[in-house]
């Protein structure tokens, strides 16, 4: 019984040291940000994240959930005139990206044993002077879920 014990606690001892090991390095990759920033960077080491952006000029924007989960939503942003580029990576972890429903979404899908959901109007069907917002979505034993608003 005792050896139970003592491996219950080593396993416990070790799965914090790991997730606050994530925490960390989550919070120096993303570095300090604010809702209106114009780029951003998430990650989500054994964590949760969660991103509600204002940006008046959207452009880039970069998410790796790791045994995580990101919730993004950008329907109070603006993207940049040029078009904005969002790369999205989910590993053994979720990624959900909300996006207005009158911008045009291009998704370049890259799915391995993960699965990537698109729940976006198709982008010839939105008219042509529509923001253009194109995702990298990339889905390792993950998933990663793109919609309009809710």
């Amino acid at each position: 019984m005792r050896k139970i014990v003592k491996t219950a606690l080593k396993f416990l001892v070790i799965s914090a040291m790991f997730k606050m090991a994530g925490m960390a390095a989550s919070r120096a990759f993303e570095g300090e940000r604010t809702a209106s920033d114009d780029d951003f960077k998430l990650m989500a080491l054994m964590d949760g994240r969660e991103l509600t952006s204002e940006s008046t000029s959207l452009r880039t924007g970069t998410a790796v959930a790791a045994m995580g989960g990101i919730d993004i939503d950008l329907r109070g942003a603006t993207l940049d005139p040029g078009g904005a580029h969002i790369a999205l990576k989910a590993y053994m972890g979720g990624i959900r990206l909300v996006v207005p429903e009158q911008w045009k979404v291009y998704v370049d899908e890259d799915s391995r044993a993960g699965g990537i959901e698109v729940s976006t109007p198709q982008a010839d069907t939105t008219p042509d002077d529509a923001p253009r917002l194109t995702v990298e979505a990339i889905a390792r034993f993950g998933g990663i879920l793109i919609e309009t608003e809710e």
